[in-house]
């Protein structure tokens, strides 16, 4: 079931610099210890990722709703840039999650990516 999101909350590209004013060492930062870090892949994200989000941290903040990505969904989206930083995410949540192969490898089928995902055995 989709969760009920305003999608510009989701992929809201902001008009100006963020970094001052909510960004790492910001005064938001200092005093929540909480910053903002612009996402540049919005674009890779898997078809209908939204029904896919997990609530984080349900019902601690007022006026805040913290949401994360299928494991599966950040996969794809890391392994679509496929930076070495990207790589070496996905190989650490393969490693805490653990990923499974075959569900990758069907969610790589259901968006259409071209990633490549093989298993070590292949």
């Amino acid at each position: 079931m989709p969760l009920d999101i305003p999608k510009h909350v989701l992929a809201v590209k902001p008009p100006m610099d963020l970094n001052p004013l909510a960004g790492i060492n910001s005064p938001l930062h200092r005093k929540h210890r909480v910053y903002l870090q612009l996402v540049t892949v919005l674009e890779a994200f898997p078809e209908d990722y939204e029904e896919r989000l997990t609530e984080m941290f349900p019902g601690a903040f007022s006026n805040l709703r913290l949401f994360a990505l299928d494991p599966y969904d950040l996969a794809l989206t890391k392994l679509g840039r496929n930076s070495q930083r990207d790589r070496e995410d996905v190989l650490h949540l393969a490693r805490v999650v653990p990923l499974d192969v075959a569900t990758l490898r069907a969610a790589t089928t259901r968006c259409g990516s071209t990633s490549g995902i093989r298993s070590a055995k292949t």
